[in-house]
């Protein structure tokens, strides 16, 4: 499997050859135990560790360019195997995500699950959800922020089932 990637990668991807993308292992995933699919022929996902986090991410970034990739006529997706945490803590950023990018403003999720806003006075990273909407919700004044309804994006959930401490809390408890 690490053999074809090697090759097979920088040629379908039209990457320099001269670089070494180094490939730790690969393997492809089980067979999804899901009644919706039906088909034996269904193609597996194949996991990828590199060497170098570099490599993945110029690989992640050309395929993600190069649209559609495939193989014997089958269309190839790329993308990270994130931890269902990570997942989660994604999923929940997304409607404030698209509510901003509604509001013409340009908006990045980075990992884990950190949101950075780029206002005019320039850009600004949260590491959470819930300090993104605290900033906004206290600096209405912003452009485009103005008259949001920040109760729909998750966050009084949290609080009300207290998943979200203080620091000062944490420590009390060890």
């Amino acid at each position: 499997m690490v053999t074809f990637l090697t090759t097979w990668l920088p040629e379908v991807l039209k990457l320099p050859e001269a670089l070494s993308y180094g490939i730790e292992r690969a393997h492809r995933s089980l067979r999804a135990a899901s009644s919706t699919i039906k088909s034996k022929n269904h193609p597996r996902s194949i996991i990828v560790k590199f060497f170098s986090s570099q490599d993945k991410e110029l690989i992640l970034k050309t395929a993600w360019s190069t649209s559609p990739v495939k193989y014997k006529d089958n269309i190839i997706r790329f993308d990270n195997d994130y931890s269902a945490g990570v997942i989660t803590a994604r999923k929940e950023c997304l409607p404030l995500i698209k509510e901003l990018k509604k509001r013409q403003l340009k908006v990045h999720l980075l990992f884990p699950a950190r949101i950075k806003i780029f206002f005019t006075e320039g850009p600004k990273t949260f590491d959470t959800l819930q300090a993104t909407v605290s900033y906004l919700s206290a600096n209405k004044t912003l452009d485009n922020v103005e008259e949001m309804d920040f109760s729909q994006f998750g966050v009084k959930r949290h609080l009300e089932k207290n998943e979200w401490s203080t620091a000062d809390k944490k420590k009390k408890k060890r």
